[in-house]
C-alpha cells in the first residue's frame, strides 16, 4: 500500500505487485481472493460546476494486472467539452468558451 494520503487501497509505485496468497492472514489461500488480472468497462459523465448539465461523456476499458502492479486505461469514445487540470494539449480549443469564461477547454467528438 502506498504511504500517505494516496494509501487507502492504492499500491505503491515501487511495489512488485500483489500475491494471490496472504500468508498469516485470514485470506491465506482463500478461493475468494480478488482476481489478479481483470478489466472493467467504464463510462464517465462530467457536469458543469453548479449545474446538472452534462458537458462531457467518455467510455473505455481499464485493464489491471495486480500481480505486476500494472494498470492500463483506454478511452474508446469521448464527446463534449473536456476541462481538466493537467490535460494534454488539444487541437480543438473551444474559442467561444475561452472568450466567455477565460478558461480553456477541448471540444471532443470521437
Amino acid at each position: 500500500i502506498a504511504p500517505g494520503a494516496i494509501g487507502a487501497a492504492h499500491q505503491a509505485g515501487f511495489s512488485k505487485g500483489y500475491s494471490s496468497s496472504c500468508p498469516g492472514t485470514p485470506a491465506q489461500e482463500s478461493p475468494y481472493m480478488w482476481p489478479l488480472s481483470w478489466s472493467a468497462d467504464t463510462e464517465s459523465q462530467a457536469m458543469a460546476y453548479g449545474s446538472d448539465d452534462v458537458v462531457y461523456k467518455s467510455r473505455g476499458r481499464t485493464f489491471y494486472m495486480l500481480d505486476k502492479n500494472w494498470k492500463r486505461s483506454d478511452t474508446t469514445y469521448q464527446e463534449g467539452l473536456l476541462r481538466t487540470i493537467g490535460q494534454g494539449p488539444c487541437e480543438d480549443i473551444d474559442e467561444d468558451f475561452v472568450e466567455e469564461t477565460g478558461l480553456r477547454g477541448c471540444r471532443k467528438n470521437q
